[in-house]
């Protein structure tokens, strides 16, 4: 039986400085991140950064200052635990730099997939980060990740490099 959560009730996992090996993961709502992605001055001036940059090594040091978002888990930990809550979300990104020429926008607007919730904007501005609905069972996580981004990205030979960040997750 799939149970429905109410967004004010989903906790996942948020790594303030993902530089620093000491900087715990905090279980915090769902709701409260996407409030700050939304309302966060200073996540604003670092995505403003990274859009201005001028290379991608610039870009990367940049990113590195955003929060780390485990949307998969409500956790504490960056590997995957016994202990985390899986929430039954994904996000799927599609990579400006993998698709150019495509209105990554409209294409995603013009799905409609019942597990499709929502999407945004990348940091670099150039790409798009889709959240998904999946089943929140860590045996089925994998499997659900490449079914979702065989329907929703396109295909490209940068597809793997995607993969990596959420294997070693698991």
């Amino acid at each position: 039986m799939i149970m429905i959560k109410k967004l004010k009730d989903i906790k996942i996992g948020l790594q303030r400085d993902i530089k620093d090996i000491n900087c715990p993961v905090e279980s915090v709502n769902f709701a409260d991140v996407l409030e700050q992605i939304k309302t966060s001055q200073n996540l604003k001036g670092i995505t403003e950064a990274i859009r201005a940059a001028k290379d991608k090594d610039e870009r990367s040091r940049l990113k590195a200052k955003l929060p780390a978002v485990i949307i998969s888990a409500n956790t504490v930990c960056r590997k995957a635990s016994d202990d985390d809550e899986r929430t039954g979300l994904i996000f799927i990104d599609l990579d400006g730099a993998d698709n150019e020429g495509i209105d990554l926008v409209a294409k995603v607007q013009a799905m409609h997939y019942p597990w499709l919730i929502g999407y945004m904007i990348s940091p670099s501005g150039d790409g798009v980060k889709v959240l998904c609905g999946i089943q929140p069972e860590l045996e089925t996580h994998l499997r659900s990740f490449m079914a979702l981004d065989s329907l929703v990205r396109m295909p490209s030979v940068s597809r793997m490099c995607h993969m990596i960040p959420m294997l070693t997750r698991l």
